[in-house]
């Protein structure tokens, strides 16, 4: 039995019996690499001939136990790796704390540790490797936390500590069935969105973001980027939509709005399939009916106008929704590319209906995802 992280031994591995092991990792490096996300590898030889050997791969975390103290005081008990905005350091644990008074000022933790109100939800705590590792020892005292509400001092008492938080187990080649993507999209758009921002938290765990830092998809081969945008005048398009929808013999729902701007590799706007596939990267729900089993159209300007969702046959609010879509930025729509799936319905006709829309410059887009139907 044997520790690896892919490319290298890592730590040590030690069979204590038939049903027990344990792993020892030997150093800061080791330790602050495995609790920053880094998979640990284990693999596992049978002394029975014919046997394949096994495989496992484990993420372990550090975290909060043994609590004594103030019931007022709550803290979770996961800290989770983030990416804070120090590029000489930019690995911190965060933990977090809720309260149960009102006016709290101050939160005190023994050792000190940076930390930050979240308002009327408590607060959070960013605690660098270098403490983590002096709190995790056998022999330091406990971590203490005080909130400070006028004359009030509340304490809570806890012990850090390393848990498994996930464990899976295969015979087949753990570099390809848990192999780690170069760059999520939907990472990689939420920093770009972020551009200038201290605290990428908000993106996802340390890892992954780690790994989007300064990625180019184009350089890997992964064709357009897109970005989403915030437009607060899709969000009132979607209500208009639905509170305009007829409830009798035919009826819709508009589920989405969104906006996205699109980055393309070759300079030059991507076709609707390498757009559609990058969509579909970052949201799971439009792989379902997949694309190449409900073949799109492109509608020239006048037919996408007369399209169910843009017409008042099934919401009286259709036209409204072309025309703010038109008139958006001053920029008139040019074109759309519609796919139509059929969903089962008893005694009746329903359709689910991905829409994009292409303005006549400019490089973003518009996605409508909705349901219409009608009565056999």
């Amino acid at each position: 039995m044997f520790s690896f992280v892919p490319d290298d031994a890592f730590g040590e591995a030690h069979l204590l019996g038939k049903r027990r092991f344990e792993v020892v990792l030997r150093d800061g490096h080791e330790i602050n690499s495995v609790l920053s996300g880094m998979p640990l590898l284990l693999a596992l030889r049978t002394e029975k001939t014919g046997m394949p050997a096994l495989y496992a791969e484990l993420i372990a975390r550090p975290g909060f136990g043994s609590f004594a103290g103030a019931s007022a005081v709550f803290v979770e008990r996961d800290l989770d790796p983030v990416y804070l905005g120090d590029p000489a350091d930019p690995l911190r644990y965060r933990g977090r704390v809720h309260v149960r008074l009102q006016d709290v000022s101050a939160l005190e933790i023994t050792p000190p540790i940076d930390t930050a109100g979240q308002g009327a939800s408590g607060f959070v705590m960013d605690w660098p490797f270098a403490a983590l590792e002096r709190a995790l020892r056998p022999d330091s005292a406990p971590v203490s936390l005080t909130l400070i509400s006028g004359q009030i001092r509340l304490t809570k008492q806890a012990r850090l500590q390393v848990r498994v938080r996930g464990l899976r187990v295969g015979t087949e080649d753990p570099y390809v069935v848990w192999a780690e993507p170069a760059c999520e999209p939907a990472v990689h758009a939420c920093i770009q969105e972020s551009a200038g921002a201290s605290d990428l938290s908000a993106c996802g765990a340390y890892r992954p973001v780690q790994r989007c830092l300064g990625f180019d998809p184009c350089a890997a081969g992964q064709g357009p980027a897109l970005y989403p945008l915030a437009l607060p005048e899709l969000a009132d398009a979607e209500r208009l939509f639905n509170a305009g929808c007829a409830s009798g013999g035919a009826w819709c729902h508009l589920d989405s709005i969104r906006a996205y701007s699109v980055s393309s590799c070759a300079g030059a706007f991507p076709p609707i399939a390498e757009i559609w596939k990058a969509l579909a990267a970052q949201d799971q729900h439009l792989q379902d009916p997949p694309l190449d089993s409900t073949p799109g159209r492109t509608l020239d300007r006048p037919a996408l106008a007369q399209h169910p969702f843009f017409t008042s046959a099934y919401s009286t609010n259709g036209p409204t929704v072309f025309r703010l879509l038109d008139t958006l930025w001053n920029n008139p729509v040019r074109e759309g590319w519609v796919s139509t799936s059929a969903i089962p319905c008893c005694n009746c006709h329903e359709f689910r209906a991905r829409v994009v829309v292409f303005p006549a410059t400019g490089n973003w887009i518009y996605l409508l995802d909705g349901t219409y139907g009608y009565d056999s």
